[in-house]
Order: structure tokens, then sequence, then C-alpha cells
């Protein structure tokens, strides 16, 4: 059977079901040499979006492959929780399909790094998340490409954020620390995500606006700590530094863009931003909204301070404090994800 790389009208999506049900009756596919013998479905019933996953995700594969799986977040546990636990029920052979955000991919992608079955598991990202970097980076997958056997797998390389040389976390699209990665942080709050919710198109320039109204507050504010440095770059270049970011992906927070895809490759695009003032700010927006993120392609970044320092970073969407650090370093993972792709 031929499936269509374009997807299923949602109009049709039952009959999509009755014919995955019909095409895959044991769930044991086998593509290109890879074989999968269970999906794993990872989401978050509190989320704001649950209902859309359950009805065009969930519903779909209680007709179409009732074998499969689900693993629900745990909204009490961070990222790194949620991941050890995911790991843990991880197998050779696992479709892991996140329907969620850039949040829950994070979380599988850290499982199926912190559970070294990197080359024996597939892994795909479905967007019901309010930023869906993850998913739109790889073209909009819907569930019955999901868990088609002969939708395209690419390897990927995800970034690794080593803290004092031991690795705290891996993101598929990118990191950031600094004004940026504390900003986000305004984003998660409960009733800001309802509005983002209920506006719908317009969520983008809520979005826009919630952040410009924190930079006022917050622009005379030191963000990245006494004494930053980045190896290979100088002191004048670093001077007034507010944000770091080392960018693996097409999209950062949706808007801001890489139009070179790097995830195959050795290298990433390093870039500082210098988002003190209102200028500063819009004229880096702008670049990196209508042209590129400006930086440079870089296999290696290694970040140092004059002490122990505390800077909050982000990955993929979701942030976390680092206390007592002396040095971070950001690499390319010597291990690549199988992640599945319409592109």
């Amino acid at each position: 059977m031929s499936w269509s790389r374009n997807g299923w009208r949602w109009s049709k999506i039952e009959n999509a079901a009755d014919r995955l049900a019909r095409e895959i009756p044991a769930l044991f596919s086998c593509y290109n040499g890879f074989m999968f013998k269970r999906v794993l479905v990872v989401c978050n019933k509190n989320s704001s979006k649950f209902a859309k996953v359950k009805s065009e995700v969930l519903d779909v594969l209680d007709r179409a492959l009732p074998g499969y799986e689900v693993f629900e977040v745990n909204t009490g546990k961070n990222v790194d929780g949620n991941a050890a636990d995911l790991a843990g029920k991880l197998r050779a052979g696992d479709r892991i399909v996140s329907a969620g955000g850039d949040g829950t991919a994070a979380i599988c992608t850290n499982a199926i790094a912190l559970s070294g079955l990197a080359d024996e598991v597939t892994f795909c990202a479905l967007p019901y998340g309010n930023f869906n970097d993850a998913a739109h980076s790889f073209g909009q997958l819907e569930v019955t490409q999901a868990v088609d056997p002969q939708t395209r797998t690419a390897r990927v390389y995800p970034l690794e954020l080593k803290l004092d040389g031991r690795v705290r976390r891996v993101s598929l699209c990118y990191f950031t620390m600094g004004m940026f990665a504390e900003s986000a942080e305004i984003l998660n709050d409960k009733k800001d995500r309802q509005k983002l919710q209920k506006l719908g198109v317009f969520r983008l320039v809520f979005s826009v606006w919630t952040a410009f109204g924190w930079w006022r507050k917050n622009r005379k504010k030191v963000f990245l700590p006494e004494g930053f440095r980045l190896e290979g770059r100088s002191v004048k270049e670093l001077a007034k530094a507010t944000d770091y970011m080392a960018v693996n992906a097409r999209y950062v927070a949706k808007i801001m863009r890489n139009w070179k895809e790097l995830y195959a490759g050795p290298g990433f695009l390093s870039a500082i931003g210098r988002n003190s003032g209102f200028f500063a700010v819009c004229w880096f927006a702008m670049r990196s909204v209508l042209w590129q993120i400006p930086g440079r392609e870089s296999k290696r970044d290694l970040i140092t301070f004059s002490g122990p320092a505390r800077v909050e970073i982000q990955g993929d969407g979701e942030s976390f404090w680092a206390n007592d650090v002396r040095e971070i370093e950001v690499v390319k993972s010597k291990n690549s994800l199988r992640v599945l792709s319409a592109r």
C-alpha cells in the first residue's frame, strides 16, 4: 500500500484508522531494516490541548492499533525526572510518539539518550503544544504517518549540554542561556497559557507583547554571570552580552530561523546576543525572523565564568537553573536519534 506523504485530512480520520487496522493488525512492522514492535505514546493529560490529543491520536489508535501503550507525563516532575521514568520503560523496537509540545518532545529525546537505545528505537513528534519547533522542523506529521512503517526516518544528532564535564541534558533544537531563557518563564504561568489557547492565531502577538513588557522591567538586569567567556570569542564580541544560543534546528520559539539545517552535520549555529537596548532587541529579532539568527557555525562551545555561577538554561522550551557551575560545554552528541520525517 502507498501512503500519502501529505497526510490525511482530519475529515477522513476514521477511514484512516480502519485502513490502519487492516494493514498493521499485528503491530509488528519492518522498514529499511528497522523493526518496531510497540508504539508508545507520550502525552500530558493535564495539557490544555489534551482533548485534541485524545480525539486525533488516542481515539484513532484505539481503533487502529489497540496494542499501543501510553506514558503519561508526571506534572510533579521536571523534564529530567520524566525522562528517567520513561527511559526505564523503553525497550528495543519501540516507536515513541510525542503527542504534545516541545517539552514533551524533550522528555522523549532525553529518555532515549538515557536508555542507551538510540539505535534501536524510532521517535516521532506530533504538534500539540504552543510552540512545536521539534515537530515542525521535520515536517508536520499526522498520527497515521507516525505509525506507518514506510514513513521516512532521518538520523539526527542532538545538542549535548555538559556542566563541569558531566552531561546534563540533550536538546533536539536549541539551547539558550541568559535573557531569552529567563523571559521564557513568563509564558509558563497557567493563566498566560490559557490565554494563549483562547487567542488562537493571535497567540504569537500576545507572546511577543508579554515578552516586551517583561523586557522593559528587566532590561538593566545582568543576565549572564560575571566573567562570562566563550572560547574563541574576543572580549569585545562578548561586551554587554545578554544571551548565548546554540541552534541545531530550523526554528527557535517558532519565529526565529536558522535556514541551514544542521541536524546531520558535526556543527551547530553559535550566537551571542546583546539585547539590553530597545533597538538592539528589535534588530536582533528582525534579523532572526526575516533572515537568520546572527551567529557562526561551531563544533564545540566552551563557556567559562570567573567563579562558581548560577545561570538559567533553556533547551527546547524547558528551562532549569544551573547552580555553582564553572564550565558549560555544548557539542553535538556522538549518538544519533532515528526521527520520523515528512521532508
